[in-house]
């Protein structure tokens, strides 16, 4: 559902979404070691570190895509698959290195996400066509994170 057509009213229905799959992914990492958060299940799959790492970089997209819009220039309807690129999620890890450090910078970068949404302009909030893309986006963002809870679960339940 789409929010009424005012930034605070979109930031504030992103911040409930994105805090309840916080939540979720809290009771996942909750006692799980170091070892078992980094480890990959079979060749070519992720281990549950990346995994948040690729929501943290599917976010920062997002980000460049609200952007974008602002700048009014066209943006394809997908990320084109660059928070799938596993050189980006290992230098995420590399610099949030601890399950405690990942969850906070994906919370982080949702937060960045929510002021951004609260901070879009009246004249674009406006315009029917961006707003509605600028609310589908950020619950998009959520709906994939609860998709890929189950791949963590699988993930660290597997070593």
């Amino acid at each position: 559902m789409i929010p009424e057509p005012t930034a605070g009213a979109l930031a504030e229905a992103a911040k409930a979404a994105y805090a309840q799959l916080h939540d979720e992914l809290a009771v996942c990492f909750a006692g799980v070691p170091e070892e078992a958060a980094a480890y990959r299940p079979a060749p070519g799959e992720w281990s549950a570190k990346e995994v948040v790492a690729h929501c943290i970089a599917c976010e920062r997209d997002l980000q460049s895509w609200i952007a974008a819009w602002l700048l009014d220039i066209e943006t394809p309807n997908n990320l084109e698959a660059r928070p799938n690129v596993l050189p980006r999620l290992t230098a995420l890890i590399s610099v949030y290195d601890s399950i405690p450090a990942l969850l906070e910078e994906y919370r982080h970068s949702t937060d960045e996400t929510i002021a951004l949404l609260a901070a879009l302009p009246a004249e674009f909030v406006g315009r029917e066509h961006l707003y509605r893309r600028a609310s589908d986006a950020p619950m998009g963002n959520v709906e994939h994170g609860h998709e890929h809870l189950e791949q963590i679960r699988a993930s660290i339940t597997a070593k």
